[in-house]
């Protein structure tokens, strides 16, 4: 009975966090005390990466999903939430997060902002996320289902994001080369090698939705491929940009 005591009012804790911070409603800014609390209850630490003031896909995904009672009174239950923030405004940050949270951002190598990532209670990172459509209860079966798929990293997601990372690292290549020319030139060498990327990408897309996979990998392949589908138009739009516009971006 006391160790349940203990626990829910930890929770109560996360759950009334200070209107004084940036830390949303359910979370906690104590990433020491969550991975605690992960270990001890024996759950998955959800850990939130953000520039509460200033990024915008972190202002969407707090608004459409971590501010929603649909995602809170499920996900605090399930889950040991943990909110990470960089804003512009340092007054939004507890004295605690304000030293823990850069060392945070340091450590686990968060190299854009919303990242959310999936842990162990010791801190082991197991998948990560970020900001996804559809509301609080797409966000919930998405973690459920990134969960499920984690058996199964290492013989299907790796070996698929590999074959994707190796377009991008063509595309680097290519791009180091055209930085080497001057002025319209440095544009028109520029735009075959995101022709050749969106291309390449194309066929790897329709290659890995074809493949039959078990269904714990379905739902995080899914996703995982509408991604790199967004990425596909973006890159036909710069290969269909003037050169004079896109060499005015480049500069």
């Amino acid at each position: 009975m006391k160790r349940q005591i203990i626990l829910t009012a930890a929770a109560l804790a996360a759950l009334t966090a200070t209107a004084k911070t940036s830390t949303p409603r359910g979370f906690t800014d104590d990433f020491d005390g969550a991975l605690a609390r992960a270990k001890a209850e024996n759950k998955t630490v959800v850990a939130a990466f953000s520039g509460s003031d200033w990024c915008g896909w972190c202002k969407r995904l707090e608004k459409e999903v971590f501010s929603k009672r649909a995602f809170l009174q499920e996900a605090t239950n399930r889950y040991v939430l943990v909110y990470i923030d960089q804003p512009s405004d340092e007054s939004l940050l507890s004295a605690h997060a304000a030293k823990q949270n850069p060392q945070l951002i340091e450590k686990y190598d968060i190299q854009g902002f919303p990242t959310v990532l999936l842990m162990d209670g010791d801190g082991k990172v197991l998948d990560k996320m970020g900001y996804e459509r559809g509301g609080p209860e797409n966000y919930l079966k998405l973690i459920e289902s990134t969960l499920a798929a984690l058996p199964y990293v290492a013989e299907w997601i790796e070996p698929m994001t590999q074959r994707f990372d190796a377009v991008y690292k063509e595309l680097n290549r290519g791009g180091k080369t055209a930085l080497k020319l001057d002025g319209v030139r440095r544009a028109d060498e520029v735009k075959p090698h995101f022709t050749r990327a969106a291309d390449a990408l194309e066929k790897l897309i329709a290659e890995e939705r074809a493949k039959d996979v078990p269904a714990p990998v379905k739902a995080k392949r899914a996703v995982l491929l509408d991604e790199q589908a967004e990425i596909v138009q973006e890159f036909r739009k710069i290969a269909a940009t003037p050169s004079e516009e896109l060499l005015r971006q480049m500069r």
